[in-house]
């Protein structure tokens, strides 16, 4: 009876590791704006939330490890097309999209991607609205699976010695 518990018990948990929550996205305020900024191929997604006539100073090294800076691209994030100077954002003084340092003031929600020898990284949009790089896998629950089914081996084998 008790290693069927166990069984069960180990099941369940192996289970609940392919639960998922689904959240809706966190209500904003009016004049809040999401800036998504993405540096070269596999950099981390930094996200900052700014109110209006805020803006963000971002600055590239001229020589990335993804080569040489070859500009900003700015995308609206609602629907991923080019964003227009002025009517979604607007740029520090004498500042262009060529400039490796940028004061931007955002008009609207932004995904600013920094391009290195004209490639532009890979980026998603998730479910919940959050720009993410691409995915790589989940090892911790795959890690935690494996650990569980070690432990439910090691407890039918104890189990069985106990009671030979």
């Amino acid at each position: 009876m008790k290693r069927l518990v166990a069984v069960v018990l180990m099941v369940a948990l192996v289970l609940s590791l392919s639960v998922t929550a689904f959240a809706l996205k966190s209500p904003q305020g009016e004049g809040v704006h999401k800036v998504h900024i993405i540096n070269g191929k596999g950099g981390k997604v930094e996200t900052k939330v700014l109110e209006n006539g805020e803006y963000i100073y971002y600055k590239v090294n001229t020589y990335g490890k993804d080569g040489k800076f070859t500009g900003w691209k700015i995308y609206v994030f609602e629907n991923r097309k080019i964003a227009v100077l002025g009517d979604h954002y607007k740029l520090g003084e004498g500042e262009t999209l060529a400039s490796n340092e940028i004061h931007l003031y955002p008009l609207t929600d932004l995904i600013v991607v920094a391009t290195y020898d004209n490639e532009e990284p890979e980026f998603q949009i998730g479910q919940n609205g959050e720009v993410t790089s691409p995915q790589t896998g989940d090892t911790v629950a795959w890690c935690m699976a494996g650990v569980m089914l070690v432990t439910l081996a090691g407890m039918l084998v104890v189990g069985k010695k106990r009671f030979a």
